[in-house]
């Protein structure tokens, strides 16, 4: 059996129309994290609506990776039917 654990969260919104806008004030740290992570776990589904922007009241932005549905896909054969 296998249990999901849900917790809604709110999105500033699309991550490629927050760079755009407030691309000065996006914390790198946080994106590279991210990117390492993806690659560690072999997500095969990262694109920038899954990526959630929360911020802080003095608008400081935190980004959040979500949907990790394809991570560490082994049993994918790429070619085979």
């Amino acid at each position: 059996m296998m249990q999901v654990l849900v917790h809604y969260m709110e999105n500033e919104g699309d991550i490629g129309e927050y760079f755009d806008k407030y691309h000065e004030r996006l914390n790198m740290g946080e994106m590279l994290r991210i990117s390492v992570l993806d690659v560690r776990f072999e997500n095969m589904d990262q694109n920038s609506d899954n990526i959630i922007i929360l911020e802080e009241e003095d608008g400081t932005p935190h980004f959040t990776s979500i949907d990790h549905e394809i991570s560490l896909p082994f049993f994918v054969r790429f070619g085979e039917k």
